[in-house]
């Protein structure tokens, strides 16, 4: 097959875990030899050109919202039909040039909904959209820009007041309806989501994620147990609604006694303000320390990395469409202890795979946190029962061969179509 993948980011810039499933599949559809084009916007400023030639894709298309209030704005008002045009060209001419067979739509937040609309009247049914996010039931992203609160308070009056001069006295541009006929939902939290919120989706087939479970679980193999320590890792992004104060607060009411046989790396990055509230708060708990905060790191590193710790804590508070994370450190052997939000519950089951808390409760973590310290070896059959669970049901290679038989499958309908 002739496919088209077209994505707002693409590795080295992503901004979460769909991103890296868009580049694995790309390639694992290349070693299956269908012929692969990647349509995605263009790179950041302080771009790395070495990382973009190990995964070549046409870098072209604009973004819509970039930069702060002020060149947002301007954006907004005088560049936005014209490098929604832009985009409209280039992407008109891939499909012209490449004259794909089926195009694979992803991750479509601060792009223009013009874009898969081009692609659905060039191609006619031969568009699958492979939703990992919630972005079909999103704001417009400008909107999404001027709501969302200064992080500068100063500036939070001028954002308010940009807000109400362009999107309730200036008209609203007209909206993009998507057909949607061919829908591929990451989980069924996500289909249920956007079928809770008027889209069609009933029908849509569900296809979970996966991972380089094999990869993950050689490495966690040279796993070594400290005695009297247990190491505890949260891996992501950080932001208030991933659940990291819960963490620390967490650890801070388990007592000294406990504390002293334990750790917790905070691996990733985020906002510099939220960072600094957390470092606080670890010094205001006096945690420094059982904690450290340490940079994300490349995924291809993440094998080895996992096999350093004994334990996962996921506390997201958000409705996660399915978490990549879960999925790599069960795959390592870690014990996962975690929140059931969004799709979550359909990887992690308490006391089957992994540990269960409530999302925002800090005593119930504490609870979890205290009986892994002080039950010894009693969680390890949870540990085993999660990364056999993911070797068996979510690696990537079953992934690439359900969406690959979903994208044959549009192409046959059009085919055996009179």
């Amino acid at each position: 097959m002739r496919i088209l993948f077209l994505s707002n980011y693409f590795p080295p810039y992503a901004l979460g875990g769909y991103e890296q499933w868009c580049a694995e599949l790309a390639e694992k559809f290349r070693r299956r030899g269908h012929h692969v084009e990647i349509v995605t916007s263009l790179p950041p400023a302080d771009r790395d050109p070495s990382r973009e030639e190990e995964l070549p894709a046409h870098r072209s298309l604009h973004l819509e919202v970039e930069g702060g209030l002020i060149a947002a704005s301007i954006r907004f008002l005088f560049s936005r039909r014209r490098l929604l045009q832009s985009n409209l060209q280039v992407l008109e001419g891939i499909i012209h040039s490449f004259q794909p067979q089926v195009a694979l739509v992803w991750g479509m937040w601060n792009l223009s909904r013009g874009l898969p609309a081009l692609l659905e009247r060039q191609l006619a049914d031969r568009v699958v959209y492979l939703i990992c996010d919630y972005w079909p039931i999103l704001p417009d992203p400008f909107e999404q820009h001027f709501q969302h609160p200064a992080r500068n308070p100063a500036l939070g009056f001028g954002k308010r007041l940009v807000y109400r001069l362009l999107f309730r006295f200036l008209p609203a541009p007209p909206q993009t309806v998507l057909r949607l006929t061919h829908p591929v939902c990451i989980s069924t939290a996500v289909r249920e989501k956007l079928v809770s919120a008027g889209l069609p989706f009933q029908h849509a087939r569900v296809v979970h994620g996966g991972t380089h479970a094999a990869d993950y679980a050689a490495a966690g193999r040279s796993r070594r147990r400290q005695p009297g320590r247990h190491r505890l890792l949260y891996a992501g992004r950080i932001r208030a609604d991933k659940g990291v104060t819960t963490i620390l607060r967490a650890i801070a009411r388990l007592g000294s006694p406990l504390q002293k046989r334990l750790s917790l790396d905070v691996l990733g990055s985020g906002e510099p303000g939220f960072l600094a509230e957390l470092r606080a708060l670890v010094v205001q708990e006096r945690l420094e320390g059982i904690v450290r905060f340490l940079p994300a790191i490349p995924q291809e590193e993440m094998p080895v990395v996992m096999a350093g710790y004994d334990a996962l804590i996921f506390p997201s508070e958000w409705e996660e469409p399915f978490s990549r994370i879960i999925l790599e450190a069960m795959a390592s052997g870690m014990l996962v202890i975690g929140t059931l939000t969004g799709g979550t519950a359909e990887i992690l089951e308490d006391g089957r795979t992994g540990l269960a808390f409530p999302a925002g409760d800090a005593n119930a973590l504490a609870g979890r946190i205290r009986a892994l310290v002080e039950a010894g070896d009693r969680f390890d059959s949870l540990a085993r029962a999660g990364q056999e669970r993911v070797l068996r049901d979510f690696t990537l290679d079953r992934m690439a061969a359900e969406i690959e038989s979903c994208l044959a499958a549009v192409c046959s309908e059009v085919v055996s179509t009179p």
